[in-house]
């Protein structure tokens, strides 16, 4: 990772890069801090293999860590913008004003064990939802319902791909890629200037 993990508290998450040792984006993440010595990547869905075979690898050089790609336990859901809380709040007991921006918690939403992330890449306030694949319809379901009267509306990776660009998010293949820096790209900010070392340090 291109950023410093190791300053995020349990249940914190940051914006990160998988850097070559040219400094070039093999992809972006989010690595979120499970527990001490536990982190989640999640990465770009389609790139998934290849980003999982890179990791492998740099593993390897690390000694004691493992790398397990757990893609196939999770779907995610997001729901952005300002009607975001009062949409999902109905859905579980967790309090969602108490979960930071790029921080998590745990409960349920609509009857299924989830992880909810205050983070999203449309540049709204908002929560992504992860969720076992065969409770995904359900809470999908529950969302769209307890959104009717906000008018919340299913919308899929162009609305996103709008929103992103407006909020000046990079995404991978347009923005950035492995011909791009993150200094060329503008994300000095992902980078753990005092981390002792990284890819391309």
């Amino acid at each position: 990772s291109s950023n410093d993990a190791s300053k995020l508290s349990i249940g914190q998450a940051q914006y990160a890069g998988l850097l070559t040792p040219h400094g070039t984006f093999i992809d972006d993440m989010l690595v979120y801090r499970m527990a001490s010595s536990h982190f989640m990547l999640v990465v770009n869905a389609a790139n998934t293999a290849k980003d999982f075979a890179w990791i492998s690898e740099q593993v390897k050089k690390a000694g004691d860590a493992a790398v397990v790609d757990s893609s196939s336990r999770y779907a995610l859901i997001a729901i952005q913008g300002p009607a975001a809380r009062s949409v999902l709040q109905p859905l579980t007991a967790v309090d969602l004003g108490e979960i930071r921006y790029y921080w998590f918690g745990y409960g349920e939403v609509a009857g299924a064990r989830v992880t909810i992330s205050r983070t999203g890449y449309t540049g709204e306030d908002g929560y992504e939802i992860f969720v076992p694949p065969n409770m995904a319809d359900r809470v999908w379901q529950a969302l769209v319902e307890s959104g009717r009267s906000v008018d919340v509306i299913p919308c899929g990776l162009g609305v996103r791909d709008t929103l992103r660009l407006e909020a000046a998010m990079r995404l991978y293949g347009n923005d950035i890629d492995e011909s791009t820096t993150a200094l060329e790209a503008g994300l000095s900010w992902m980078i753990g200037w005092k981390k002792p070392a990284f890819i391309r340090r």
